[in-house]
Order: structure tokens, then C-alpha cells, then sequence
């Protein structure tokens, strides 16, 4: 179980400006393991249509720009409700996948 709450600009104020902050469940999920190589999520989840939403909160993040997509043109974090599977598993000695669906 996962769960990441987010305080955008110190939270929610009433009144005291049109920039108000907001409060707001971001991630929140179960897993079921299975096996390494089958499991299932359910939840608020990150919505993966761009690698930059699902790793949003890297300490590398910090340090650089994000890129202007997801500034101008796309949210850079989008969650809504769902469910999928997911899992890693190894082709052979050097390698190493993962998969999200």
C-alpha cells in the first residue's frame, strides 16, 4: 500500500487570494503480488502516458527544469482511478524488463 498527499502552495485558503493552494490525494493504491513477474495495482494511480508524470517526484527533479511539455502543454502530474498489472522478469542472465498495463 502507497499513498502520497499533496499540499500544492501550502494548501487551501479561503479568501485570501485567486492563487490558492489546494490539498488533494495524488497516489493511493494496493498491490497484490502475485509473482515478480505478475502483479496487480489498484487505486488512485498515475496516469502513464509520459515517463515524466510517473517519476514527477525524483530528487533529480530538483535539480533541473522540468521539460515544456509538461509546464505548457500537459499537466506534468495526472491521476485518476484504475487498475492494471505490472511486473519485471528477466530474459536472460544480463537483462532485465518491466512492464505496466
Amino acid at each position: 500500500m502507497s499513498a502520497e498527499i499533496e499540499f500544492e502552495h501550502g494548501g487551501l485558503v479561503k479568501g485570501s487570494s485567486a492563487s490558492d493552494g489546494e490539498v488533494k490525494l495524488e497516489f493511493a493504491v494496493m498491490d497484490f503480488e502475485f509473482a515478480e513477474a505478475f502483479n496487480y495495482r489498484g487505486g488512485v494511480i498515475l496516469s502513464p502516458p509520459w515517463v515524466f508524470n510517473l517519476l514527477h517526484d525524483r530528487p533529480l527533479n530538483e535539480l533541473t527544469e522540468r521539460p515544456t511539455v509538461n509546464r505548457q502543454i500537459m499537466l506534468s502530474t495526472s491521476s485518476e482511478s484504475g487498475m492494471g498489472f505490472f511486473g519485471t522478469f528477466y530474459p536472460s542472465e544480463l537483462s532485465v524488463a518491466t512492464y505496466e498495463v
